[in-house]
């Protein structure tokens, strides 16, 4: 039985492995944190677990795994922003441009919950520029 499989079946325990599966992920250690999260996720499958996980397949170029975990993130807690920032990211890689456009207008129509959150408005912006760049190129062609 391995360490992390150990740690699950106490709370504080499960505390444990999640936070040693999130820094293997912000250390950029991103198989081993999948790893470790995958585990955590037996027990706690909640928004964070979710959205390092999306992330880590991410990084790994599992793009379909990453949004199935993006697109349950959301689901989770739909008004977070983050999930679906990250997906049309995804989409915008992998010049999927409908997708990418119909996701930023989304973001775009979401309800705002904390008007002064800089992520909120970096995301929400960031959403602006896609749908322009996108607009942009496909009247130039």
């Amino acid at each position: 039985r391995s360490v992390s499989a150990s740690l699950l079946n106490r709370s504080s325990d499960l505390e444990i492995l999640y936070n040693y599966g999130a820094e293997l992920h912000y250390s950029e250690h991103y198989e081993e944190g999948l790893q470790i999260m995958k585990e955590c996720s037996l027990k706690n499958n909640d928004y964070d677990v979710q959205m390092i996980m999306g992330d880590c397949y991410k990084h790994i170029g599992d793009t379909l795994k990453a949004m199935e975990c993006f697109d349950c993130a959301g689901r989770m807690v739909p008004s977070k922003f983050l999930p679906q920032y990250n997906r049309m990211h995804l989409f915008v890689d992998r010049g999927d441009t409908v997708n990418a456009l119909n996701t930023a207008n989304e973001i775009l129509s979401k309800d705002v919950k904390v008007y002064r959150s800089k992520r909120v408005q970096r995301i929400i912006s960031d959403a602006e520029e896609v749908i322009n760049k996108l607009t942009e190129s496909a009247t130039a062609e």
